[in-house]
């Protein structure tokens, strides 16, 4: 199903050609949480909420953000919901939702590993989807965070702009971010340690997570919004 949305057209296309369909969405979300008409958002409310929706989730599909709230009330997805919408409520869906959409797509990316095999649209549609949800998202917030975040969905962004090749290293860089993946490699084992694990202080890095770390900084460095792509 989350993968259907992706030929859909994003918030961000709608923004200025249909601004009523957004409009149109929140009232289907009033109606769907049994939002009473006393408890509907003041005008002033509804502005904040209409431009968090342009903003931070421009890249879904409104249908998409209905689909969130759907699998909220079915419970498919952990968050508490009431007769109630609002920014924090709106947020906190669309959190949990990521996270539903991320393994969701994990999972059919894992499932293209096997001999099944896919037509172009179903391939177009898996890329699309990984670029409005990894990638998109992470030049979005790689607007406000002031240092690098390591995780293995970060790394698969990291092997999209190489393939595409936004990023090149000299072997100079790249002993560089081995060095630097290893002062990361051992705060993490002190992290470890702190929350029960039995890890030693000095255990070698595995090559795996060297590269995971090592993609990190450098997606950090080398891949700025600033940048056209």
């Amino acid at each position: 199903m989350e993968l259907s949305y992706s030929k859909e057209p994003k918030v961000r296309d709608l923004a200025k050609s249909k601004p009523e369909l957004i409009i149109q969405t929140i009232n289907y979300l009033y109606v769907l949480l049994s939002v009473k008409e006393d408890n509907r958002l003041n005008e002033i409310e509804e502005s904040v909420l209409n431009g968090l929706i342009l903003t931070s989730f421009k890249n879904y599909s409104l249908n998409e953000i209905k689909h969130a709230f759907r699998l909220a009330l079915k419970g498919d997805i952990d968050v508490k919901l009431y007769s109630k919408l609002d920014a924090i409520t709106l947020s906190a869906v669309m959190k949990q939702y990521k996270k539903h959409k991320e393994k969701t797509l994990k999972e059919e990316l894992n499932r293209t590993k096997t001999p099944i095999a896919l037509n172009e649209d179903q391939k177009k549609a898996i890329e699309s989807e990984f670029i409005d949800l990894c990638v998109s998202t992470y030049l979005i917030e790689r607007k406000s965070i002031k240092s690098p975040n390591i995780s293995n969905e970060l790394y698969q962004v990291y092997k999209y702009f190489w393939k595409l090749g936004k990023i090149n290293l000299t072997n100079e860089e790249v002993e560089m971010y081995k060095e630097l993946a290893l002062g990361y490699w051992k705060q993490e084992l002190k992290e470890m340690r702190l929350k029960g694990s039995k890890l030693k202080l000095n255990t070698p890095m595995p090559t795996s997570r060297q590269k995971v770390i090592a993609a990190c900084l450098v997606l950090y460095d080398k891949i700025t919004p600033a940048q056209k792509y």
